[in-house]
């Protein structure tokens, strides 16, 4: 985030605090935090209350990290409320984790699609000028909803280019000959991205085998023929909720004796924790931390974050 800088006074401003979510205003002289007020009437409701917009304010920047149905709710009371401002500039909101993005269908007669529900929400508060932008979203479906739904324009920030920032923030560099693996089929074209972005050595798609008769999965297998042994390997792919699919592929990627095995996903749940992984992944790269106290109590040495929210 920008720092306020040489803002004149009759601009709002509170200083940048972290916050679920936050609402800044663009201005010649930078950027700066708006007051936000959320409160909690008797009877259980939410409600936002924004204070007044000064002139001079070119863009309102919403960020927002969506942990619970009720933060989302709060969300789009905070877009309500920037529509009874009186601007009439863009907005360019920002939701590094796409709430729903896993429910991207309707699994069972009788399920919501909880994806499109949240499609639908968001669009009537934002308009042609304005900007959703997320990251490495879960599938295609969501920009496809987005196309279809809303007038202004969604953004998805795709891994690879979150990896690079990875070496431009962090200073994090990946050797050459690195193996990146894709877990499953849904990971293939991420992976493969992610390859050839960073300029790795090659890309290795692992498969499920899963029982015909009721589609639980039974084994990962990779290929044979690629040549793991002493070599650096990359697992990546969006999202760590439990981690079985990483156990089981690096529990068959350590008989190939590889040199190391690391593990990239845009977004870190980890809700079995951390120890699931011993002896199996050596290094965790997560854009996006999701932590929650409940799944373990502070994160360990061998993590790196672009962002914990």
């Amino acid at each position: 985030m920008i720092p306020l800088q040489n803002v004149k006074e009759e601009t709002v401003i509170e200083p940048l605090v972290k916050e679920p979510i936050q609402v800044t205003v663009e201005t010649e002289g930078g950027l700066g935090h708006v007051q936000k007020k959320t409160f909690q009437f008797s009877a259980g409701e939410t409600q936002v209350r924004l204070s007044p917009l000064h002139t001079g304010v070119r863009k309102i920047r919403v960020s927002a990290d969506i942990k619970s149905s009720r933060t989302l709710v709060e969300l789009l009371l905070t877009l309500d409320a920037i529509n009874n401002l009186e601007y009439q500039g863009p907005v360019e909101l920002t939701l590094p984790y796409l709430p729903y993005s896993r429910q991207d269908r309707a699994c069972a007669p009788g399920e919501a699609f909880a994806l499109s529900v949240l499609v639908n929400c968001l669009v009537p508060y934002l308009g042609f000028d304005d900007t959703i932008t997320t990251w490495d979203v879960h599938s295609n479906v969501a920009q496809t909803l987005f196309d279809s739904e809303f007038e202004g324009e969604f953004q998805n920030v795709t891994a690879a280019s979150l990896l690079q920032n990875f070496e431009l923030e962090k200073d994090v560099v990946f050797n050459p000959s690195t193996i990146v693996i894709a877990p499953d089929k849904g990971a293939v074209e991420r992976a493969s991205e992610v390859q050839e972005s960073l300029g790795l050595s090659e890309t290795v798609y692992a498969t499920k085998v899963r029982n015909p008769d009721n589609g639980q999965i039974l084994r990962t297998e990779v290929p044979e023929d690629a040549n793991y042994r002493g070599k650096n390997l990359l697992i990546v792919d969006d999202i760590c909720d439990g981690g079985r699919t990483f156990i089981e592929l690096a529990k068959v990627l350590r008989d190939y004796e590889p040199s190391r095995i690391d593990l990239y996903v845009t977004h870190g749940i980890f809700s079995k924790g951390f120890e699931v992984f011993d002896g199996l992944i050596d290094h965790f790269y997560v854009a996006n931390m999701l932590p929650n106290r409940d799944f373990y109590r502070e994160l360990p040495a061998n993590l790196t974050c672009l962002r914990v929210n």
